[in-house]
C-alpha cells in the first residue's frame, strides 16, 4: 500500500484498510463515515487517495458545506432525483451510470473555524440538527456518504449530533505530519546576536565593575549557546575583583552549575556550601530561597528526590517571608521534576499544567510527561510549539533533549530513519556543549530507536558514562532496558542479573517507575520457569506500580506477560481482557511496533486454541503494522 504523498503518518496509513473494508461491507446498505484532517491539504491528500482505491467500485461526487444550506443529506437526495444538479460535480471524472455514487461532504471552512469559531456557531448547530434528522433517512435510501471536517468539530458533532453518531460505523482521523518535518529538521541559529551583544558590551566597559558584571552576563550567554568550558573562562574573570556579596554569590552559583552540567559533582557541591557562606545582609530570604532551590536539583539530579523535596520545603519556607516576590514558578518546576524522578507522571502533567508562563524547560518536561502517559500527538505538538515558540533563543541543552524526544515520538509512529537521524543529532548537541550530565540520557534515546546489537551497544554506553556520573536514576533505567533487550533475544540468565541490579536502584531512590519495569521483567523470568502463582503474583505488583506511575508502553508490555500467564492457566477470558487491554493501550499510544507486537500475540492466542480464522486476522494486521514499520 502506497501513496504519492509524504503527509501521512505511517500510523495513519493503517486506517485505510480499516475503513475500506467498511465500505465493502456496507456497499449495498449505503454507510455514513466520518473522516477528521487537521487541514485542508490534509483532506485533499486523503480524497485522493480513496479516489485511488475506489475508483474501479464507486462514482465519487462532492456536496460542499457552503452550497447545501447545510443540509447536505437532503441536498443529495435531491441530486438523485435530478440529474445534473450543480453541487454533485465529479470528483474523479464520470466513470457511467452503471457505478453507485458515493459522496463526499467536503469544503468545511478550517480557517475560520480556527482562529475564530463563534463566526460559524449557528451553521454549525443547523448543520448539527439536519445530521441529526437526516442520517436515517440517508441510509434507508442506502446512500454512502464520507463526510470530512476537523478534529475540533468531531467533539462538538459527537455530544450535539447523538442521533447521527449512532449511525456513522466508521471515524478515521489523520494527522499532518509533514509539519513537523522542518520543525525539527531545521537547525536554527544560536543565538549570535545575544552573544555579539554580550561581548560588545564587555568591550565597551572601563570599570572594573561594569567588565566583572559583562564577563558574568556573558559566560551565562555562553552556557546557554556554546560551549560550558568557554563559559568557566569568562567566569574566571568575573571573580578577579570583590563587588559584593550578591555578586559574589551569583557567580559561585553560576560556576557550580557548570560543574555540574560537567559532571565534576563534588565540584559542585563543594561551590554550593561555599556560596552558602557568603553572608548577603540585605536580602537573606531570598538567598535562602535561591540556595534552596539549586541545593533541590542537585540533590534532585544527583539520584534523591527525598532529598530534593526536603530542599523545596525549604525554599517555601523561606519564600514566606518575602513579599512580592514570585518563586512559584521556581517551585513547580522543581515539584514537576521531582515528581518525574519518582515516576509519577499524571502528576507531574498536573504541576506543570498550574504554570502560566512555562519556560523552555518545563515545556520540554510536559513533552516528557505526555510522551510517558501515551498521549503522543500532544507529544508531538508540545516539542513543535517548543521549537516554534523559542526559535533560536532554544539553549543548547534544551534543544539536544527535546531532539531526543522527538526521536521518541517518531520511532512510536513508524518513522524509524527519522526517529535515529533525531536522537544522533541530540546526542552531538550536547557533545559539542560540553554538556555531560544530559548524555548518558541521550544514549537511552539512541537505544530505544534501534534494535539488535546497537540498541544493547548504546544502552551499555548509557550506563556505563551514568556510573561515572554518579547518575543513578539513568543506570537504573538503562539496566532496565538492557534487561527488556535480554529477553528479546531469549538471554535469561542475563536479563535477570539486569533486572535484579535495576530493581535494588529503584528500590533504594524510590524510582517506582523503574520498580515496576523491573517487577516485569521477574515476572517473564518467572513464567518462563512454569512458576505461575509467582509470576501473577509479581505481575500484580508490577501493574500497581505501573498504574500509578501512568506510564503507558511498559503497562501494555506488562499487560502480554499477564495474558501469557492467564493463558497458561486455562483463564481464556482473563488472557483475552489483558491481550485486548495491550492493544488498546499501544494503540491509543500510537505505538507501532507495541501494536505489531500485540497483534502478533493475539494471534497465537488464538492459534492455540484452534481458532483459525481469527488468528489468520489477526496475523495479517500483523504483517500490515510490520511493513510500514520496515
Amino acid at each position: 500500500m502506497k501513496t504519492e504523498s509524504p503527509i501521512f503518518r505511517n500510523r495513519d496509513l493503517l486506517q485505510f484498510p480499516t475503513l475500506l473494508q467498511h465500505v465493502s461491507e456496507r456497499e449495498s446498505d449505503g454507510f455514513l463515515i466520518v473522516i477528521t484532517c487537521e487541514t485542508e491539504a490534509l483532506e485533499e491528500a486523503v480524497v485522493q487517495h480513496l479516489g485511488t482505491e475506489l475508483a474501479g467500485d464507486f462514482l465519487l461526487r462532492r456536496v460542499n458545506y457552503s452550497s447545501s444550506g447545510y443540509a447536505p443529506l437532503h441536498k443529495a437526495l435531491r441530486h438523485e432525483t435530478q440529474q445534473g444538479d450543480a453541487d454533485g460535480e465529479s470528483e474523479h471524472g464520470h466513470a457511467g451510470a452503471e457505478k453507485p455514487q458515493a459522496y463526499l461532504l467536503r469544503g468545511f471552512p478550517y480557517e475560520i473555524f480556527d482562529e475564530a469559531p463563534d463566526l460559524i456557531a449557528e451553521e454549525l448547530a443547523l448543520l448539527m440538527e439536519h445530521l441529526d434528522h437526516g442520517a436515517r433517512h440517508a441510509l434507508d435510501k442506502h446512500q454512502r456518504w464520507f463526510l470530512f471536517w476537523p478534529p475540533g468539530v468531531e467533539q462538538q458533532m459527537s455530544e450535539g449530533a447523538t442521533e447521527f453518531y449512532q449511525q456513522v460505523c466508521y471515524t478515521a482521523r489523520f494527522s499532518d505530519h509533514t509539519r513537523f518535518d522542518t520543525c525539527f529538521r531545521f537547525e536554527p541559529e544560536r543565538a549570535e546576536a545575544s552573544l555579539l551583544r554580550a561581548e560588545r558590551q564587555l568591550t565597551s566597559a572601563q570599570a572594573k565593575r561594569r567588565k566583572a558584571e559583562a564577563h558574568n552576563r556573558l559566560a551565562r550567554m555562553i552556557r546557554k549557546y556554546g560551549h560550558l568550558k568557554d563559559a568557566e573562562t569568562h567566569l574566571d574573570q568575573a571573580t578577579t575583583s570583590e563587588f559584593g556579596p550578591t555578586f559574589e554569590r551569583n557567580v559561585i552559583l553560576e560556576r557550580a552549575r557548570l560543574a555540574h552540567w560537567q559532571g565534576r559533582s563534588e565540584e559542585a557541591r563543594s561551590l554550593l556550601e561555599k556560596a552558602g557562606a557568603v553572608r548577603d545582609t540585605t536580602d537573606r530570604a531570598s538567598s535562602r530561597t535561591l540556595l534552596a532551590l539549586e541545593w533541590g536539583w542537585f540533590a534532585l539530579l544527583g539520584g534523591s528526590p527525598g532529598k530534593a523535596n526536603k530542599h523545596l520545603s525549604e525554599a517555601i519556607e523561606a519564600a514566606a517571608e518575602l513579599h512580592g516576590a514570585d518563586w512559584d514558578r521556581g517551585f513547580h518546576r522543581l515539584r514537576a521534576a521531582i515528581f518525574s524522578r519518582q515516576g509519577l507522571w499524571r502528576e507531574t502533567k498536573g504541576e506543570l499544567g498550574q504554570l502560566l508562563l512555562p519556560d523552555e524547560d518545563s515545556l520540554l518536561l510536559q513533552a516528557r510527561a505526555l510522551i510517558k502517559l501515551g498521549e503522543t500527538g500532544d507529544a508531538l505538538e508540545a516539542l513543535g510549539h517548543l521549537f516554534v515558540k523559542h526559535r533560536r533563543r532554544l539553549s543548547q541543552s534544551v534543544r539536544g533533549r527535546a531532539l531526543g524526544l522527538a526521536a521518541l515520538v517518531f520511532s512510536r509512529v513508524g518513522h524509524v530513519q527519522e526517529a535515529r537521524e533525531h536522537a544522533l543529532q541530540g546526542l552531538r548537541i550536547l557533545q559539542d556543549s560540553g554538556i555531560r550530565i544530559y548524555i548518558p540520557e541521550a544514549y537511552m534515546y539512541l537505544g530505544l530507536v534501534h534494535q539488535g546489537p546497537e540498541a544493547r551497544a548504546h544502552f551499555s554506553e548509557a550506563h556505563r558514562l551514568a556510573g561515572e556520573l554518579g547518575d543513578s536514576f539513568i543506570e537504573a533505567k538503562s539496566l532496565v532496558r538492557l534487561a527488556e533487550h535480554a529477553i528479546d533475544n531469549d538471554e535469561e540468565e542475563e536479563a535477570e542479573r539486569f533486572g535484579e541490579r535495576a530493581l535494588d536502584l529503584a528500590q533504594t531512590h524510590d524510582y517506582r517507575e523503574v520498580e515496576g519495569m523491573a517487577r516485569s521483567v521477574r515476572c517473564y523470568l518467572q513464567i518462563k520457569r512454569n512458576q505461575w502463582a509467582l509470576a501473577l503474583g509479581q505481575g500484580c505488583f508490577a501493574l500497581n506500580l505501573l498504574d500509578k506511575t501512568g506510564v503507558a508502553s511498559p503497562q501494555a508490555r506488562l499487560f502480554l506477560r499477564l495474558a501469557d500467564v492467564h493463558a497458561k492457566l486455562q483463564n481464556k477470558q482473563h488472557a483475552i481482557k489483558f491481550l485486548s487491554y495491550a492493544l488498546e493501550t499501544y494503540r491509543k499510544a500510537d505505538h507501532l511496533p507495541g501494536e505489531a507486537k500485540a497483534l502478533n500475540a493475539l494471534a497465537q492466542f488464538y492459534r492455540d486454541q484452534g481458532n483459525r480464522s481469527q488468528a489468520e486476522n489477526y496475523t495479517n494486521r500483523a504483517s500490515m503494522v510490520t511493513r510500514l514499520l520496515g
